[in-house]
């Protein structure tokens, strides 16, 4: 079997993910490891897009992930819409918990994001779309997921995934038109 290589946003190869997802499966650490260095600043950069406190949530993937990856059952693809969703899973939980917390200016102020809290001014532009439009985008773009796993991932459709993806590049399209780059993006 040819190894298949994965690259992450940051550059880093992956090894081949189905190898390496059954090799952490078995309790290899360093399988382990290597799925962690790959998918953490990819996770990362898709919860800063859900919640400001993305790194707790993080943390809290990742050990989710550890404890339950010996009873995980798929290849590397099914792994990948695996941690995403447990990704999704547990900052929505964490977003509810901040609701039942305080009144809803509090909640609204607390996620109110600076501009320096974000990885990217490409996490800034989400702010203009609805909550799911960014969640979609910031799987399909940022994290480099295709048009299924994201069906997966949200309990949508693959056509549904297509027009949301489509309408809300559209409309971040149009925003940055209004900043004074081109169509397009070019300044």
């Amino acid at each position: 079997m040819a190894a298949r290589s994965t690259r992450s946003n940051s550059g880093a190869a992956m090894p081949d993910l189905d190898e390496t997802v059954s090799k952490a499966q078995a309790g290899d650490q360093n399988a382990f490891v290597k799925l962690w260095q790959f998918f953490y600043p990819r996770i990362l950069k898709f919860l800063y897009s859900l919640t400001q406190d993305a790194e707790d949530v993080c943390s809290e993937v990742w050990i989710k992930i550890a404890a339950a990856i010996k009873t995980f059952r798929g290849d590397g693809k099914a792994f990948v819409t695996w941690i995403y969703t447990i990704a999704r899973n547990l900052a929505i939980d964490h977003l509810r918990t901040l609701g039942r917390r305080g009144t809803t200016e509090e909640v609204q102020e607390h996620h109110s994001y600076a501009e320096d809290q974000y990885p990217s001014d490409v996490h800034s532009m989400l702010r203009c779309l609805k909550s799911e439009e960014a969640e979609v985008v910031s799987l399909r773009v940022i994290a480099g997921l295709d048009v299924p796993s994201v069906a997966a991932i949200t309990g949508k459709t693959e056509s549904n995934i297509r027009v949301i993806t489509h309408r809300s590049l559209n409309k971040l399209n149009d925003e940055l038109t209004k900043g004074g780059f081109a169509k397009g993006g070019a300044r």
